[in-house]
């Protein structure tokens, strides 16, 4: 079973917070803090960081002996974590056959994309 972890980014303050549990959401709804919650997916990077839902990250595959580098982010949909590319298909993030490196969010490097 996959560790139910949360972090959110505030609006005003420009930061970014960490939560192993609800509280962040109770703290969300008790103070009217302005933010955004995502969530762990359980995944970490070719470099052991945790990927949340909002990471950019780069992803490394091989298609018919080319090693290819792309950049897209997560986002939860459907029930499921995908890597996602404006415009692009998007799948599961634990295919098992990419690499992925978190490589900043999409809150504080938007530019990354």
């Amino acid at each position: 079973m996959r560790e139910i972890k949360f972090r959110a980014w505030h609006l005003k303050e420009h930061k970014m917070l960490y939560a192993k549990s609800w509280a962040i959401l109770r703290w969300q709804e008790e103070e009217r803090q302005p933010i955004d919650i995502m969530q762990f997916t359980g995944l970490r990077d070719k470099n052991g960081k945790e990927i949340y839902d909002g990471d950019i990250l780069r992803q490394y595959l091989k298609i018919g002996g080319k090693k290819l580098k792309r950049i897209g982010f997560v986002e939860y949909e459907s029930g499921s974590f995908l890597f996602s590319k404006e415009g692009r298909d998007s799948y599961y993030v634990g295919n098992q056959f990419c690499i992925f490196e978190v490589i900043g969010n999409l809150y504080e490097n938007p530019e990354l994309l």
